[in-house]
C-alpha cells in the first residue's frame, strides 16, 4: 500500500507528500516535527498496529487528523478506533 499511495500522491499537483514511512517506530518518531495536516495510517505495520499507534500520535499532536487505510474490516475494532479519535 505504501508504494501505491506514494505513486498516486506523488503525481498530484494539489497534494504534497511530506514523508512516507513503513513502520510504527518511524511514524511516531516523525510526528513531533511533522507539518502534515493528515496522516494516512495503515492498520497493519511490521512493528505494531495503527490501532495502537493512534493514541500515541494524538498524545503528541492532538489536532492531527488520521485516516486509516486498510483492507481489514472488523466492526468492533473500527468502532474502537473511531472512539479513540
Amino acid at each position: 500500500m505504501h508504494m501505491l499511495l506514494t505513486t498516486l500522491i506523488g503525481r498530484s499537483e494539489e497534494v504534497e507528500l511530506e514523508l512516507g514511512v513503513t513502520t510504527a517506530g518511524e511514524a511516531i518518531s516523525h510526528v513531533p516535527q511533522s507539518t502534515a495536516d493528515l496522516i494516512l495510517l495503515d492498520w497493519h505495520l511490521p512493528d505494531g498496529t495503527g490501532e495502537h499507534l493512534l493514541p500515541e500520535i494524538l498524545a503528541i499532536r492532538p489536532q492531527m487528523k488520521v485516516l486509516f487505510m486498510s483492507t481489514l474490516f472488523e466492526a468492533d475494532r473500527v468502532t474502537q478506533a473511531l472512539k479513540d479519535g
